[in-house]
């Protein structure tokens, strides 16, 4: 985005709408009949409460800052998103299920982003559990919102030049085995092997565990995400918001089929890391 103040503009924007429907969310805790859980698939679920919180989020849009056209997790009728040109991205909660089973508070998020033709120019994640928002704008680092406390925005020299095999290394795998890829199966195999990283986990699935890959707490150094086109598990509003927060602190983002950079909108598997020369690492044991 050339003009930086539209983008400062829209950086403050979205860290003003992301907190305000975290406490939306908040508030509603105590009301568990709101927060019940529709299952759309094995392990991938949404509450109605989502729903509001996506729609509120599409009004803020549309009356502050534009008409563009908004991409939204719960609203989208499936088909390839058109991305083209100027557009917003949206997901209302990010790891529901990680949200309705208390599995942390950094791991449900909210969180959008502002694209260009697919590439994300602003974004925000925003842990309403946790009540602490990060936002990005290309080529200007991260900002935070509401911290308590001193946090690092940008990946340490020494977490950036740790091997693979001193790596915590993070596996998202899909809830449904049918949908695994064999090219993730046999990733995660060699990651566990002497080939591999010193510690491989499957936490419970959500995008925000690059805040975590940024200030190391916890240490992970990578993820790598599976995503098989018959049944997207991650999609532009999963990756968007969180691939432009990693890569300004410095992180990097692959494509396990190419080994080039990834694309959200041409889904499949790939690894984020804390540096190219572990993202590469990892892609190696595919070859």
């Amino acid at each position: 985005m050339q003009d930086v103040s539209v983008g400062e503009y829209l950086r403050n924007m979205i860290g003003e709408w992301l907190e305000e429907a975290g406490r939306d969310l908040t508030s509603r805790l105590p009301d568990q009949e709101r927060l019940v859980a529709e299952i759309k698939g094995h392990g991938d679920f949404v509450t109605a409460t989502e729903r509001q919180i996506e729609e509120t989020l599409r009004e803020n849009i549309t009356h502050t800052a534009s008409n563009f056209p908004v991409i939204a997790e719960e609203s989208f009728e499936g088909g390839t998103p058109d991305l083209s040109g100027p557009c917003w991205v949206i997901d209302p909660l990010d790891a529901t299920s990680g949200f309705l089973f208390q599995a942390g508070r950094f791991i449900p998020s909210i969180m959008m982003a502002f694209c260009i033709d697919g590439q994300p120019e602003v974004s925000g994640i925003h842990f309403p559990l946790a009540h602490f928002t990060v936002t990005a704008h290309r080529g200007h680092g991260l900002k935070l919102h509401g911290a308590t406390r001193l946090w690092t925005t940008a990946i340490s020299v020494a977490r950036a030049s740790v091997d693979l095999s001193e790596a915590w290394v993070d596996v998202n795998r899909y809830s449904d085995i049918e949908y695994q890829s064999e090219l993730v199966r046999r990733l995660d195999c060699t990651l566990r092997s002497t080939q591999g990283a010193a510690l491989v986990t499957s936490l419970v699935p959500h995008s925000g565990i690059v805040w975590s890959m940024i200030t190391g707490e916890p240490n992970i150094s990578a993820v790598v995400h599976d995503n098989n086109s018959a049944k997207v598990k991650q999609a532009v509003w999963d990756v968007l918001p969180a691939q432009l927060i990693l890569t300004e602190a410095g992180g990097f983002m692959i494509d396990l089929n190419t080994g080039q950079n990834y694309d959200p909108c041409c889904p499949g598997p790939f690894v984020a890391a804390v540096s190219a020369s572990l993202a590469f690492q990892i892609f190696g044991l595919t070859l």
